[in-house]
């Protein structure tokens, strides 16, 4: 029997994740069956901590399961799906990182792949995209998005349209919690310049507005996103402090 574990990891912009597995076995027939799906929020992170913790997690089931019945010989191998190729690259020794979370992670990633050898189970890592995984996909961005998940995917959907060449902005960008305290000048100027790619000259000019204008609104906009006093206002309260 060969048992397929799908795993996902899920990141929003607050650095909140989640993972999703499903984990599958083979039947003498060829054909595949669920055996278990997991899925949980696992606090901060990033997109690739949280893909490393999720084949963390489902190695560490295949791995109790083995040693609460004994049974080794019923498994013969262990092919495991990611989509996020830095970390199977990493995994499989063909990238380095940097970082000491994901390397941290790595490392258990790496006893466990021990223990299997060890236990004469063959283990494999394969990069998948998430079409090829969606079910995994689907449980990690649901359980981190909750009944938001809808409006995630329909966003995706535009973006997907908006890098075609397409000039729909989604609704959606002004209804992000994190961004309430923006105005939506703001909250448009910092979504066409780091989710569009779009460079400040160039959106000025599609905007008709000067490029000051622009910088100015997008310098603020990414302060106060990230808790800090846009310059104006700073001086401002310095000079009614003083």
């Amino acid at each position: 029997m060969y048992m397929i574990l799908e795993c996902c990891g899920a990141c929003n912009v607050q650095n909140e994740t989640s993972i999703g597995v499903v984990i599958r076995k083979t039947k003498e027939n060829g054909s595949k069956e669920i055996h278990e799906k997991i899925t949980k929020l696992t606090g901060k992170g990033t997109e690739e901590t949280a893909q490393c913790l999720s084949i963390v997690t489902a190695l560490r089931y295949v791995k109790d399961g083995i040693l609460s019945t004994g049974d080794l010989l019923a498994i013969e191998g262990i092919v495991v799906y990611n989509d996020n190729r830095f970390v199977n690259d990493v995994i499989i020794g063909m990238k380095v990182t940097d970082s000491p979370g994901l390397f941290k992670l790595i490392q258990e990633v790496q006893e466990l792949r021990k223990f299997f050898l060890e236990s004469t189970i063959s283990l494999l890592f394969k990069f998948r995209h998430r079409n090829h995984i969606k079910q995994a996909h689907d449980l990690a961005y649901g359980t981190l998005y909750g009944g938001g998940y809808d409006l995630y995917s329909a966003n995706v959907t535009v973006l997907k349209a908006a890098k075609s060449g397409d000039r729909l902005i989604p609704f959606s960008i002004f209804t992000r919690k994190e961004l309430s305290h923006l105005t939506a000048n703001e909250v448009l100027i910092m979504y066409m310049v780091d989710e569009r790619g779009y460079l400040i000259s160039n959106l000025a000019k599609e905007l008709h507005r000067d490029y000051n204008t622009i910088h100015t609104v997008y310098t603020h906009a990414k302060r106060k996103s990230s808790g800090l006093t846009p310059p104006r206002l700073l001086k401002y309260r310095r000079r009614k402090d003083g």
